[in-house]
């Protein structure tokens, strides 16, 4: 079973999270995070919502390809991973370290690009 998780709501886009199965890699890699990246994290979603996905920051919001990015968050080197989908939602998928190395992104990107097919496909988004 997969939902969306309201992080963040404002008058231009919605940031969730995806959960699924009753799991939200997203949240629970947020959760684990030192408590001032949390605070990077949660901030980058506050001006998204503000700003929408227009934000031209790309140390904190960087487009990697077709509808995928990553949110980022520099003081523990920190990537959480989501797709934009409509121009109006963004929803986190998951995160991990700095992926090294040009292989890892690609693996990073794959999945991220499945989840949100399988989102679509249960009609979630």
């Amino acid at each position: 079973m997969m939902r969306l998780l309201e992080l963040e709501s404002g008058p231009a886009l919605r940031v969730c999270a995806l959960e699924l199965d009753g799991r939200c890699a997203s949240l629970e890699f947020v959760r684990g995070l030192p408590v001032r990246a949390q605070q990077g994290i949660f901030a980058t979603f506050a001006l998204l919502a503000k700003c929408g996905w227009r934000l031209r920051n790309e140390t904190r919001f960087k487009h990697l390809r077709e509808d995928v990015y990553e949110i980022k968050e520099y003081s523990s080197n920190v990537r959480l991973f989501c797709f934009l989908h409509a121009g109006r939602l963004v929803v986190c998928t998951h995160g991990t370290r700095k992926p090294g190395g040009r292989g890892r992104y690609a693996r990073e990107i794959e999945k991220v690009l499945r989840l949100h097919r399988m989102a679509e496909e249960q009609a979630v988004i």
